[in-house]
């Protein structure tokens, strides 16, 4: 089992695996009961090496690990049918979604070749590559609304950890030990706060700026905002 990912309930997961005990390629998995059963999706058998969700579990997205074949999957239907996107054929080392699941996040370069980031904004019809410098990325992470991504990548040359703040049009080199591989990277919900896992597991906190939405919702009027790393009251 290569990467695992979650609804916001935890209700449906989805699971992806390299290959299975005897080597051979796989389908991806997927559980509606919290992981007590587990059933093989419609997807094709292959060596999927990534895999993200969305918040209710819906959409999802995976990627191929393997040269051979590579690609990038999604799924609009909770795996019940899966769509071949057009993207390179490279390992593609990790995949991170928005809570809505429209916009994605994929990078590639964690193996012997350095890659690129790649983001889309339709769950995954369409992609494009950004401005991240090529690199060994090995992790991505993705605030809830999408806007603020983290990438980490390493290699036997070292290692680095880039951020975006606008939807990964552009991005910043951070200032982390460049002498550490940094194998996964996460985000909170608001994008404020990101954790990053090496020989050890480094926090970086910014204090955030809230955001409140309000939309009309028939004659009344929804206000809704996202879940802070830091309390606020309304």
């Amino acid at each position: 089992w290569s990467s695992f990912a979650s609804s916001a309930d935890g209700n449906k997961f989805v699971a992806a695996a390299f290959q299975d005990i005897y080597g051979n390629p796989v389908p991806v998995y997927i559980s509606t009961n919290s992981g007590i059963t587990w059933a093989a999706s419609s997807s094709p058998s292959n060596y999927w090496g990534a895999v993200a969700s969305s918040a209710d579990g819906i959409k999802f997205a995976v990627g191929v690990v393997a040269f051979t074949s590579g690609g990038i999957y999604t799924s609009t239907n909770s795996g019940t049918t899966w769509m071949s996107n057009n993207t390179p054929s490279k390992p593609w080392d990790a995949i991170a979604s928005s809570a809505d699941g429209c916009k994605v996040v994929a990078v590639t370069g964690g193996g012997s070749i350095p890659g690129g980031i790649y983001i889309s904004t339709n769950s995954g019809t369409t992609w494009t590559e950004t401005d991240a410098p090529s690199n060994y990325w090995d992790s991505v992470g993705s605030s809830a609304d999408g806007a603020r991504l983290i990438a980490g990548a390493g290699s036997s040359f070292g290692g680095t950890i880039y951020t975006s703040t606008d939807y990964g049009v552009t991005w910043m080199s951070n200032s982390v030990p460049t002498n550490y591989w940094w194998r996964s990277v996460a985000s909170s919900a608001d994008g404020n706060e990101l954790v990053a896992v090496s020989s050890g597991v480094y926090t970086l906190r910014t204090t955030p700026m809230p955001v409140l939405n309000m939309t009309p919702s028939g004659g009344n009027l929804t206000v809704s905002w996202l879940v802070p790393s830091t309390n606020f009251a309304l």
